[in-house]
């Protein structure tokens, strides 16, 4: 499986560091899998057909096959406590991928 972290920059000067903390975190429990970074403006993911679904940051968002299959919304009060609570957070992840503890 390859997993692409997203980040999203106010501009190529300004990056998104808690993407390369993410990272580290999930390659803990994805040690065989290939995890990269993708760094982008605000200006380029305007123009992405994700934009239309997710406009609030922070987000998580499960892709497949090009797809929004779920995602989190950091506006919406049903998303804050997995936010907010690391196990809940795995607990919802767990759900669309597989994690496991080497």
């Amino acid at each position: 499986m390859n997993i692409v972290l997203v980040a999203i920059n106010a501009k190529y000067i300004h990056s998104n560091l808690a993407v390369y903390s993410l990272k580290a975190y999930a390659e803990k429990y994805a040690k065989n899998e290939n995890i990269e970074i993708l760094s982008m403006s605000i200006d380029e993911f305007k123009k992405t057909s994700y934009y239309k679904t997710v406009k609030y940051a922070p987000s998580v968002l499960i892709i497949k096959d090009g797809k929004i299959v779920t995602f989190l919304d950091a506006e919406k009060n049903s998303d804050i406590e997995k936010y907010q609570d690391i196990d809940k957070f795995t607990e919802w992840v767990s759900k669309y991928i597989y994690l496991t503890k080497n």
